[in-house]
């Protein structure tokens, strides 16, 4: 299995739990995580997690809520850190409107401004966006193209937006535990997006999947959203396995193929 979206950083993790959950990553039946960055911290913390284990990957860059950190430091520092082997995509970025923890006119600069940087640095975009799709989709039409790919992350949006990003962008969706909460409505999209676009994330230590809601979520936790994606398609778990492995390999350019 493959997680593509972790905080393995986070200060919810105890260092002794963190080192436990990086040395159990193959019992608990992980080929990879990809450890997300929101901010300067994360990111370099993100680096030094991918220099202890093997399976962890991480991204650069500055989440929405953070946007009103950003300068031309920051940048630098993306740019530095992208040159480590293990960087493997920008994010997570985007717009995030529900909270509004940076101004709004901020966001977007911000967010336009690393999309530029994604191109240039050869990086896949994972993007975060919450109740700001009309302006996430007005930003990506004036950036235009992302020839080395797109992603949603925890997405959660409509069936008619996605059907836009898949045919403008040829994105990529990735789900996390919320699919498997009872009152979960967006199951038409699990089971119709492309099987070539598929992928699955927990976005620990937040959104803890079923049966363990309510307690700090990790990485082996994957494998409840898995098998709900596969119970949701009417496949395999195995197959489920194998698709979303797949992907995103060939998405963060992790040269897998099972």
């Amino acid at each position: 299995m493959t997680d593509t979206h972790v905080h393995l950083d986070d200060a919810r993790y105890g260092e002794a739990e963190r080192q436990e959950i990086l040395d159990n990553l193959e019992r608990d039946g992980l080929t990879a995580v990809i450890n997300a960055a929101c901010d300067l911290t994360s990111m370099r913390a993100g680096a030094r997690l991918a220099e202890r284990c093997s399976k962890v990957f991480f991204t650069v860059g500055c989440h929405p809520h953070d946007a009103k950190s950003y300068d031309d430091a920051f940048e630098r520092e993306i740019v530095r850190l992208a040159k480590n082997p293990k960087a493997v995509a920008m994010g997570e970025i985007g717009l995030d409107y529900h909270y509004d923890l940076s101004e709004r006119d901020v966001q977007k600069e911000v967010f336009s401004r690393q999309l530029s940087l994604a191109r240039k640095l050869g990086l896949p975009v994972v993007l975060h966006t919450r109740d700001a799709w009309k302006d996430t989709l007005d930003i990506l039409r004036e950036e235009g193209s992302f020839p080395h790919g797109l992603l949603l992350h925890c997405f959660s949006g409509s069936a008619e937006i996605m059907k836009i990003l898949s045919e403008k962008y040829d994105a990529y969706f990735a789900f996390g535990g919320a699919i498997t909460f009872k009152n979960y409505g967006g199951a038409e999209l699990v089971r119709t997006v492309g099987e070539n676009r598929l992928l699955c994330e927990t976005d620990c230590p937040y959104l803890t999947p079923e049966p363990f809601r309510g307690k700090v979520n990790r990485p082996a936790f994957v494998r409840y959203t898995l098998e709900k994606i596969a119970a949701i398609r009417g496949i395999a778990f195995s197959e489920a396995e194998r698709i979303t492995e797949n992907n995103a390999a060939r998405f963060f350019g992790l040269e897998k193929d099972v």
